[in-house]
């Protein structure tokens, strides 16, 4: 089984940078900067649904504590 990759906060906001201000494609960016294009997608709605707020992936917003 492979693990994530797990971006930082200031790794998520430089690749969704130049997305936002190129008039390249989200794909030819995401292809440019070594991720995958769904995430970088991902990235991009995020940024724009909360944009003070550095973009996340769902399982980075999961609790680490569990019920028992």
């Amino acid at each position: 089984m492979s693990k994530r990759k797990r971006y930082s906060p200031e790794y998520k906001r430089e690749a969704v940078e130049p997305a936002r201000r190129s008039d390249t494609s989200a794909r030819q960016v995401a292809l440019d900067i070594g991720i995958s294009p769904n995430i970088l997608r991902r990235l991009l709605r995020r940024a724009q649904a909360r944009p003070s707020q550095p973009p996340t992936l769902p399982h980075e917003r999961r609790s680490t504590c569990r019920s028992v």
